[in-house]
């Protein structure tokens, strides 16, 4: 009697992978490389994969395992993150990402993978997504106490004449002493 074998059932490439084909192919025609140099290259870093593979992925035939996508980046001298979310379009334009039941900002899939934002947020409007990054953009790369001192208000604000807080020590410290005091009992 014959054996019945089914063959394995593999998860073709998805939203995600589509952006990551069409990003490869971007940047590899950016770059002005064949598929020849770019195999040649991808081999270099350790990570072979042939010309006619690179094909494969650029037509959504093959997927990408992340090893692959860091050694693209590496080639290309970009971010992970160029090859992995969506750079077609504006900000407002939506996209596909896998695990997302809808299409989404671009923006928004942007600011969920910087780690500024969850992805499950119920207002995904232009003006909360605005905000949000306006807010995000003052707080970026603002050395800790300077956050601190931005917390606690000017010199001669609220906290200065209440908590008669010393300028010269460290915004964090002080800043520190303030919530330790506001969440004393009265």
């Amino acid at each position: 009697m014959a054996e019945h074998t089914t063959k394995r059932q593999v998860n073709k490439v998805a939203a995600t992978g589509r952006i990551v084909a069409d990003n490869i192919k971007r940047l590899r025609l950016r770059s002005g490389m064949q598929y020849k140099e770019l195999s040649q290259r991808l081999s270099e870093l350790g990570r072979p994969i042939a010309p006619l593979g690179l094909r494969k992925i650029e037509e959504c035939e093959r997927k990408v395992d992340v090893d692959d996508l860091t050694a693209f980046a590496a080639v290309f001298g970009v971010s992970p993150l160029e090859i992995l979310m969506p750079t077609n379009g504006y900000a407002i334009d939506k996209s596909e990402i896998t695990g997302y039941p809808t299409p989404l900002p671009n923006s928004y899939i942007w600011s969920w993978a910087l780690g500024e934002r969850p992805l499950n947020e119920e207002d995904n409007s232009i003006i909360t997504l605005l905000l949000h990054r306006i807010e995000v953009l003052e707080n970026r790369d603002i050395p800790p106490d300077v956050q601190a001192w931005k917390k606690l208000g000017p010199i001669g604000g609220p906290y200065e004449a209440s908590w008669g807080y010393d300028a010269s020590k460290p915004a964090t410290e002080v800043l520190q002493e303030v919530e330790q005091s506001e969440q004393e009992p009265k």
